[in-house]
């Protein structure tokens, strides 16, 4: 089942593109489902996170999903994974550029 290929790794193409399923990635599937347990949701979450805001053929995210459901645990440690990913993104980012101005500078004193 598509849904399923979330355990497959970042490489699966569940990851790139939504399932038959109305449009819906395997991370709407998964918190949806009611069996579905945190730890699971979560593991989804984390091989593909921009599935987070993917919108399915009713315009509703993965994210709106666990809020219509009441999953607030879940979505509460969703979010905060989304921020860590995305400061730790920015970090790595602002590493890069100060890594330019340094060899910038450099290439400048050499002159």
């Amino acid at each position: 089942h598509e849904c399923m290929r979330c355990t497959n790794g970042p490489s699966s193409s569940a990851f790139v593109t939504t399932t038959s399923h109305g449009m819906m990635t395997p991370l709407h599937i998964m918190v949806m489902n009611p069996y579905a347990d945190t730890g699971a949701i979560l593991t989804c979450f984390r091989l593909n996170m921009s599935a987070a805001f993917e919108r399915d053929d009713r315009g509703l995210s993965p994210l709106d999903y666990l809020w219509k459901y009441a999953n607030f645990d879940c979505l509460v440690l969703m979010i905060q994974g989304l921020c860590l990913h995305r400061e730790a993104h920015l970090k790595s980012c602002s590493s890069l550029v100060d890594m330019d101005i340094i060899q910038s500078s450099s290439e400048k004193q050499k002159v």
